[in-house]
C-alpha cells in the first residue's frame, strides 16, 4: 500500500510539474534548487550503497558459485541485449535516409571556430559532475574488492558488516522517499519550464522513437518474456515492475531501483518457497551484476546516432552500422549517464559533428527518464530470470511465448509501416539558411533603404581622401552588395537581404550612426564602383588578389578559404581528379569575378562561362567555381549538387573589404573596428549564426501560458 501511494503520489506531481513548467516558463528556474536538493541528496546516499552491495553480493559467493552463476547469467544478458537491438533495428526504419553530404572532409563547424575558441559542452551541476565521475569508479573499485572477498576464507564478519550497512541505506533511501513528489514536482517543472521547444519540434521524431522503443520494450516485451519464461502471471508482474521503476523514471536515476529490486526477490523466494537466507545470497549478488551489464537502456544512444546520421547527412556505411552495436554494448556498461561520456568517442569515430553532444545533452532532459526506464525493468528481468535458472525453475510456455512474440513482432512492423507514412522529419539544413534574418543578430537596426537596381552615386563635397567624414557628414553609407553570395549576401525565404557581410554592414552603419543604403554592385566593375564614389565600401564575400589590389584598398583579411568546385552528383564520379577535368574538351565551367583567373590558371583549355551560382542549377555549365565554405552551404540547400577542393590543389583566397584606392584613413578605420568586434564577441556570434544556424539569444524568453497566452508578465 505505501509503494502504491507513493507512487500515485509521483505520477501526480509529474503530471503538476508538466502544467507549471508549461504555465510559468522558464519562471520554473526558481525551483531548480529544489530539485537538485532532491536528486543530490539521493545520489550521496546511492554512492556507498553501490560499494556495499557489490562487495557483500560478490563477497558472499564462493568461486564455484560465481563460474555456476555466469553460466546461468549469460544466456539471459544475450537475450535482453538481442530484444533492444532488433527492436532498435526496426524503429531505424522510422528514420529518412540521409541526403547527400556535399563533403565528408568538410566540418561547418571548425570553419566557424575562431583561434582560441574552446569546444563547449553541455552544462552540469556539480553534482552531477561529482556523481558522473565517481560512480564509474567506485563500481569498479567494489567490483575489485568484491572478487577479493570472494577468496577469503573467514570472511562472515566482514559479510555481516555489509549486509548491515545495506540495511541501513535501504532505509535512509525510504525516508527519502517519502519527500519524492515534493524533489519529483520541482524537477519536472524546471524541465518543462526550460526545454527548448525549438531544439523539441527538430528531434520529436526522434523523442517519439525513443519513448515508443522504451515503452513497447518495457511495458510489453520484457514483462512478457518473464511472465512466459517463469509461469508467474504478467498481472503479477506488472505490479512489481511498477513498485521498481516508477521512481527512478521519476528522478533519472536507475540506482534508486536497487533496494526495490532486493525487495522484488524477496517476494519472489515467498512465491516459490525457496530459503531466504540462501536465495537472499545469491540474488545479492546477481543483483550488482544486472547493475553493472543489463542496464538495455544504454543501448538507446544507438538510436540518436542513425538519428543524428539522417540529422546532419552524414551517411553511415556498411561496416559502421554493423560495428555500431559492438562499440555502443561496449559502453552499455554501468548507468545511463555514462553515455554522456561515450557519446563524443562515438561521434569522433563515426566523424558525425560534436554539436550532436550538446543536442543529445539537451533533449536527454525528456528521453534519459525513458532510458532509466527500461534499464531499470532489464535490471529486474535479468534478476528475475538468472536466479530461477540458476535455481532450476523456469516453466517455460513455449505455446504462449510464440504467440506473443509473434504478436509483438506484427505490432512492431504495423506502427512502423503505418509511422513510416504519417511521421515525417526535415534535418538540419533543410531551408536553414534561407529563413535565416537580419532581426535574430541584430538590435535596434539603423535604418536601411536596399536598392534592387542601380542608382546614380551621391554628391562628393569633399576630397576622397575624407571618405569617413563625408560619410558622417552626409548621414549614410552605402554598402555595395552581390546578392548571390551565400552565406555572406544573399536573399532569405522573405526575400530580406541577409547574411554574414551584410550583418556587419548593419552593424558598421549602428556604429556610426548613420543610415544604411544598399546598392548592388557587379563583380566585374567593384573597382569603378568605388573609385567613382558610387559606393563607399563593398561588404559581399570580395576575394583579394593582385589585380584588385592595384586598384584598391583593403581591410585585413577576415576569413580564408579554399578554392572548390561544384559538381552534379551524376558527374562526381566522372570527374575524381582535375585531369580528367582539363582532358575533356566539352567541359563548361561556370566563373565569375577573381575566381575566373583561378580558373585560367588551373584550366587554361576550357571553356569558361560567365554566371552566377543560380545558373548551375539551371545546368548552364558542367560545373561552378566557388569557395568551399559558399559552395559546402550552397550545395546543402541544393542536395543533388557536390562540392571538392581536389585535396587543396585549387589554392586558397582571402575575403576582405574593399574600397577606393585613396581611402588610408577609412581601411585605418576599419581595421579597428573589425578588431573591436572581435574582441566583443560580434564576430563569433554572427559565425555562428549565417555559418551554422545556430541562433545565441541569452535574454529570449521561451514560450509559456503565463507571457504568451494571459500576457501577465513580459
Amino acid at each position: 500500500m505505501v509503494h502504491s501511494k507513493l507512487g500515485y503520489q509521483a505520477f501526480v506531481a509529474i503530471l503538476l510539474g508538466i502544467v507549471a513548467g508549461l504555465f510559468f516558463g522558464p519562471l520554473c528556474n526558481a525551483l531548480r534548487p529544489i530539485g537538485d536538493l532532491f536528486v543530490f541528496t539521493l545520489q550521496i546516499i546511492v554512492i556507498p550503497y553501490i560499494p556495499s552491495l557489490l562487495m557483500h553480493g560478490l563477497g558472499s559467493l564462493s568461486p564455484e558459485l560465481a563460474k555456476k552463476l555466469f553460466k546461468k547469467g549469460w544466456f539471459v544478458l544475450l537475450l535482453l541485449w538481442v530484444s533492444v537491438l532488433i527492436v532498435s533495428y526496426v524503429m531505424k526504419i522510422l528514420i529518412p535516409t540521409p541526403l547527400s553530404n556535399p563533403s565528408r572532409d568538410f566540418s561547418l563547424e571548425a570553419f566557424a571556430a575562431l583561434p582560441g575558441d574552446v569546444p563547449t559542452e553541455a552544462s552540469k551541476s556539480i553534482a552531477n559532475l561529482i556523481f558522473f565521475n565517481s560512480v564509474p569508479v567506485v563500481a569498479i573499485f567494489s567490483l575489485v574488492f568484491g572478487f577479493a572477498i570472494m577468496h577469503l576464507k573467514e570472511k562472515d564478519p566482514l559479510l555481516s558488516l555489509l549486509e548491515r550497512i545495506n540495511n541501513s541505506l535501504e532505509r535512509i533511501i525510504k525516508w527519502i522517499t517519502v519527500i519524492a513528489p515534493i524533489g519529483i514536482f520541482a524537477h519536472v517543472a524546471y524541465v518543462m519550464g526550460t526545454v527548448n521547444f525549438d531544439d523539441l519540434a527538430k528531434l520529436q521524431l526522434y523523442v517519439v522513437i525513443i519513448i515508443v522503443t522504451t515503452l513497447f520494450l518495457s511495458i510489453w516485451v520484457l514483462p512478457m518474456i518473464v511472465s512466459c519464461l517463469t509461469s508467474i502471471p504478467y498481472k503479477d508482474l506488472w505490479k512489481e515492475y511498477k513498485i521498481v521503476g516508477f521512481l527512478p523514471f521519476a528522478t533519472g536515476i536507475p540506482t534508486i531501483a536497487l533496494p526495490y529490486i532486493n525487495n522484488a526477490m524477496r517476494r519472489l523466494a515467498d512465491r516459490k518457497n525457496l530459503d531466504l537466507g540462501t536465495f537472499k545470497s545469491t540474488s545479492q549478488t546477481i543483483v550488482p551484476i544486472g547493475f553493472g551489464f543489463a542496464q538495455i537502456g544504454n543501448f538507446l544512444p544507438l538510436i540518436f546516432l542513425f538519428f543524428l546520421s539522417f540529422y546532419y547527412r552524414h551517411s553511415l556505411s556498411g561496416y559502421e552500422v554493423i560495428a555500431l552495436p559492438l562499440l555502443v554494448t561496449f559502453f552499455s556498461f554501468g548507468i545511463p549517464q555514462f553515455t554522456f561520456i561515450a557519446l563524443p568517442f562515438l561521434l569522433s569515430t563515426l566523424s558525425l559533428p560534436e554539436s550532436g553532444f550538446n543536442l543529445y545533452a539537451e533533449i536527454s532532459a525528456i528521453t534519459l527518464n525513458f532510458q532509466v526506464l527500461l534499464s531499470t525493468v532489464s535490471m529486474l528481468s535479468f534478476t528475475y530470470l538468472v536466479a530461477l535458472r540458476y535455481y532450476g525453475l523456469l516453466e517455460i510456455e513455449w505455446r504462449r511465448l510464440m504467440l506473443h512474440l509473434s504478436l509483438m513482432a506484427v505490432a512492431l512492423f504495423g506502427f512502423v509501416s503505418i509511422g513510416k507514412h504519417f511521421f515525417h522529419s526535415q534535418d538540419n539544413y533543410h531551408d536553414l539558411y534561407y529563413n535565416l534574418k537580419m532581426s535574430k543578430v541584430i538590435d535596434s537596426p539603423p535604418q536601411v533603404t536596399v536598392y534592387k537596381e542601380r542608382v546614380p552615386p551621391p554628391p562628393t563635397p569633399l576630397a576622397a581622401d575624407y571618405q569617413l567624414v563625408r560619410i558622417l557628414e552626409r548621414g549614410v553609407i552605402r554598402v555595395g552588395y552581390e546578392p548571390h553570395a551565400i552565406p555572406f549576401c544573399y536573399l532569405n525565404n522573405d526575400g530580406e537581404l541577409v547574411g554574414y557581410d551584410i550583418a556587419f554592414a548593419y552593424q558598421l552603419a549602428k556604429d556610426l550612426g548613420v543610415k544604411l543604403d544598399l546598392v548592388p554592385v557587379s563583380y566585374d566593375q567593384i573597382s569603378e564602383d568605388l573609385n567613382s564614389s558610387y559606393c563607399d565600401i563593398v561588404m559581399s564575400a570580395i576575394v583579394i588578389d593582385e589585380q584588385r589590389i592595384l586598384t584598391m584598398q583593403f581591410t585585413g583579411a577576415y576569413l580564408e578559404d579554399s578554392n572548390a568546385l561544384i559538381l552534379s552528383n551524376k558527374n562526381m564520379e566522372k570527374y575524381r581528379t582535375l585531369e580528367q577535368i582539363k582532358r575533356d574538351p566539352n567541359f563548361k565551367l561556370g566563373v565569375t569575378g577573381a575566381y575566373r583567373r583561378v580558373a585560367e590558371t588551373h584550366f587554361p583549355h576550357i571553356k569558361m562561362i560567365e554566371g552566377n551560382i543560380d545558373d548551375l542549377a539551371l545546368n548552364k555549365f558542367d560545373g561552378y567555381m566557388w569557395a568551399e565554405l559558399q559552395s559546402y552551404i550552397w550545395c546543402l540547400a541544393n542536395p543533388n549538387f557536390t562540392t571538392s577542393t581536389y585535396h587543396g590543389e585549387l589554392g586558397k583566397k582571402y575575403f576582405a573589404y574593399p574600397m577606393s584606392e585613396t581611402t588610408q584613413q577609412f581601411v585605418r578605420f576599419l581595421n579597428e573596428w573589425l578588431f573591436l568586434k572581435q574582441e566583443q564577441g560580434f564576430t563569433h556570434k554572427q559565425r555562428q549564426y549565417w555559418f551554422l544556424g545556430k541562433e545565441y539569444d541569452p535574454e529570449a524568453k521561451r514560450w509559456s501560458i503565463l507571457r504568451n497566452v494571459l500576457h501577465w508578465v513580459e
